[in-house]
């Protein structure tokens, strides 16, 4: 037996400073013995991949759960993880309440993982490895779930479960292998569904019902930027609430949309529901957005008219050129001021003043391009430029 603070080789994955960390922090006081070693390594309880330890592990893993000790970074789990029954208290009929932070990262799940139970406080599967089917369904999370940086080969349910207004579900720079299958169905989201930057060769589905809306909340949201979707059909939205800017950064072109419910996309209000759209982006803090924006809407209009939807196909046509309207407008704008300004800095050293009034400015706004120059400079002296 030894001391695992010294000993513990806890996983080939990290380097000898997060060793010592992850040994102060969940090793803590456990032992090595010689039945958790592993290819000459030495090992604690949680963190030995020999499954010979399965015994000494459960009741060790019992033990943190009870004593709310729940950072299980680096774990080998090397059994079915079931949060359902085993871990009822004593006044919960359905499922577990836990108030504590639980910590998963870097933790390797063998077997099938199921969980239903209410986490009040954040859970993180940050860098996790999952080798089988992995179930959310009917838990509650009123804080973030995070799931960076993790390689999905199987499927992952979240059936029924719910998402509160504090509560974002994380999966930025994960992978979906083929195979693989992440199914949202009947789910209550009041936050944002993070798949940005992802790599998407499985299938993602996101499926609601009247009774049970996915998105249709104030704050809800869905960020696929960056996304790589290899193959089409791979995402699929079967009567989900939606927004034209939650697709921007993103092919929408292959995106499957069974009786969608677009908000924003009316054809009476095709202006407002522009700046409708752009407005949430800006209060998003998004840069630029109008031509990210433009593109989206003429994705979306693509992937309606390849299937039939003529209709929504038109609104989202004539949001984006409602869109690269506004863009011009911007632009001309833009450089109108500009010009001001240079008119302005010029002037100071001019001869003779400058006629620029706010009556001219408006004449520039009505005149095309090629007469602005003409309304200029048939307004000015003839020697305004010419600097003393």
């Amino acid at each position: 037996m030894y001391n695992p603070s010294q000993n513990c080789f806890v996983s080939l994955n990290c380097t000898e400073w997060q060793r010592q960390d992850i040994r102060r922090k969940v090793c803590q006081n456990l032992l090595c013995k010689a039945e958790y070693k592993k290819d000459e390594n030495e090992y604690c309880v949680l963190h030995s991949p020999n499954k010979a330890k399965l015994h000494d592990f459960l009741t060790e893993f019992d033990k943190r759960i009870n004593d709310k000790q729940t950072d299980f970074s680096y774990v080998y789990f090397p059994n079915e993880i079931f949060f359902t029954s085993r871990y009822l208290s004593a006044n919960q009929e359905e499922k577990q309440v836990f108030d504590t932070e639980f910590i998963f990262n870097n933790a390797t799940f063998v077997e099938e993982v199921s969980i239903m139970a209410t986490f009040k406080n954040k859970v993180s599967f940050d860098y996790a490895t999952f080798q089988k089917k992995v179930s959310f369904s009917y838990s509650t999370f009123e804080a973030d779930v995070s799931f960076l940086y993790v390689e999905f080969t199987g499927k992952l349910y979240f059936v029924k479960a719910n998402f509160g207004e504090n509560s974002n579900a994380i999966f930025s720079n994960s992978i979906f292998k083929e195979g693989s299958k992440v199914w949202f169905q009947n789910t209550s989201i009041k936050g944002v569904v993070q798949f940005d930057q992802t790599i998407i060769e499985g299938f993602v589905i996101f499926q609601s019902t009247e009774n049970h809306p996915l998105f249709d909340f104030s704050e809800s949201r869905l960020n696929l930027r960056y996304a790589q979707i290899q193959g089409s059909g791979r995402i699929v939205f079967d009567k989900v609430t939606l927004y034209p800017n939650w697709f921007i950064d993103t092919d929408a072109r292959t995106f499957i949309f069974v009786n969608p419910n677009w908000k924003n996309v009316s054809n009476n209000f095709i202006k407002q529901n522009v700046l409708s759209e752009l407005e949430i982006l800006e209060k998003r803090k998004f840069l630029n957005a109008k031509p990210v924006f433009k593109i989206a809407c003429r994705q979306l209009a693509e992937n309606a008219e390849n299937n039939n939807r003529f209709e929504e196909a038109s609104n989202f046509r004539q949001m984006a050129m409602e869109t690269e309207w506004l863009e011009k407008k911007e632009n001309f704008n833009n450089w109108i001021e500009n010009l001001d300004k240079l008119i302005t800095e010029r002037s100071k050293n001019c001869r003779v003043n400058l006629n620029w009034s706010k009556s001219m400015k408006k004449e520039m706004f009505k005149c095309e391009p090629k007469t602005l120059y003409h309304t200029f400079t048939t307004n000015r002296s003839d020697n305004c430029f010419d600097v003393a």
